[in-house]
């Protein structure tokens, strides 16, 4: 699991640096405080993200183990049932560049869409559902938090 755990760590140490990186673009709200902005929360997500992940990594970077069985545990955990869920967190991985191209609203839809596919949802009630709930998580954070999400092409 040394090997594992090592690249784990730091692929979601940079997923917490990347979006530590972007909150320096939100733009700030109504509030004057500096440091309750549209920002805070994730800077606070992403440095406790960047920080358990460095607990993963740094104890199995510093262990050693043996060869053959640091081989069996690898390919224990990497096989057909990993697919969908590395899918998946490589959709996450491009939403972040993408939202601020297309906007909150339809990279959202499509990324609802993208795990209803990879899910299996059969049911085009739930397909119906993604752009109603991505409308009202919009209308929250826009009129309600006074949160200015990203615009993108289409303007909302």
């Amino acid at each position: 699991m040394r090997k594992i755990n090592i690249a784990t760590g730091f692929l979601f140490f940079l997923t917490g640096l990347a979006i530590f990186i972007n909150t320096f673009y939100f733009k700030q709200t109504l509030i004057s405080d500096n440091y309750l902005g549209a920002a805070f929360f994730p800077r606070m997500v992403s440095v406790c993200l960047m920080g358990l992940s460095l607990l993963l990594a740094v104890p199995a970077f510093l262990q050693k183990e043996e060869r053959e069985k640091e081989k069996k545990e690898f390919r224990s955990v990497i096989n057909a049932d990993m697919l969908r869920p590395a899918a998946g967190a490589v959709m996450l991985l491009l939403y972040l560049p993408v939202v601020q191209f297309l906007g909150f609203s339809l990279t959202t839809v499509m990324l609802f869409w993208g795990f209803l596919k990879l899910a299996g949802a059969g049911k085009v009630s739930y397909y119906i559902i993604a752009p109603v709930f991505t409308a009202a998580v919009y209308g929250v954070f826009r009129y309600l938090f006074l949160v200015q999400l990203p615009e993108g092409l289409i303007g909302f």
